[in-house]
């Protein structure tokens, strides 16, 4: 497969095109001759140290203290957990079967980043050997759910909609405040969530162009103009950093 190499160094300050919902019915269908798109977030500047996040209740079941999860860097740069999404795509291939599932291990929410289709069910499992709770916090109505110790599945039918369809939901736990996830309630299969390497790939993509939009939960957003070609790669590289603060901030 031949290889198209994009690379996008950006301060995310603003994006042009966020991760917005599309106008218009995603249509499955085959995908001939499709390309794909592949790379990676990296972080520019000096790899910051994780923060430490105190444990204020329950230390004897989750431990004194947890390191956050809102940026995490390797050592090389890589960026985990920045989601990837094309814009601007109406027909390609179907969603696979899996259940998808929002979990809660060792005091933490596993994964981070939960990429959930629009309209389809959730489940919540809870692993400890103490109780949680699941709310969400967004534009839509507040969904909260008490989550007992050992529960291993809890369904939530048709989660996406309960929320009222927000692009990003971001997830707590009352009674853990360190606890936190975020749900992206996907329009079409092609999106991606970074690995710890800060690497993703999206395959049979059907020819064309459009925007490639990164959202992440510290840096922000971007996008970039691709086009996709038959049988080829698209590579692209984003380097990011910080926000700059406002005038007049901190």
């Amino acid at each position: 497969m031949m290889r198209i190499a994009v690379v996008v160094a950006v301060v995310l300050v603003a994006a042009a095109v966020p991760l917005a919902a599309q106008d218009g019915a995603y249509a499955v269908v085959a995908v001939k001759d499709g390309g794909s798109v592949a790379g990676r977030v990296l972080f520019s500047g000096k790899v910051p140290a994780p923060e430490i996040l105190p444990v204020i209740s329950d230390r004897d079941a989750c431990g004194e203290d947890k390191p956050s999860r809102a940026l995490v860097v390797a050592a090389d740069g890589g960026v985990e957990n920045a989601v990837i999404k094309l814009v601007g795509i109406r027909r390609g291939k179907g969603w696979g079967e899996r259940e998808y599932a929002l979990g809660q291990t060792d005091c933490r929410f596993e994964p981070h980043v939960l990429l959930l289709p629009k309209g389809a069910d959730l489940r919540l499992l809870n692993h400890d050997r103490i109780a949680h709770n699941v709310r969400t916090y967004g534009r839509g109505p507040v969904f909260n759910v008490g989550q007992p110790k050992f529960v291993e599945k809890l369904l939530v039918e048709n989660f996406s909609e309960q929320v009222s369809h927000p692009e990003v939901v971001r997830v707590g736990c009352d009674i853990h405040p360190w606890m936190s996830a975020y749900i992206v309630v996907m329009e079409h299969p092609y999106y991606a969530v970074t690995d710890e390497r800060g690497a993703f790939r999206l395959a049979e993509v059907p020819p064309g162009e459009y925007h490639l939009a990164l959202w992440h939960e510290t840096l922000g957003e971007s996008s970039r103009k691709i086009a996709v070609r038959p049988g080829e790669e698209t590579e692209v590289t984003f380097r990011l950093s910080r926000p700059r603060p406002a005038a007049g901030g901190r």
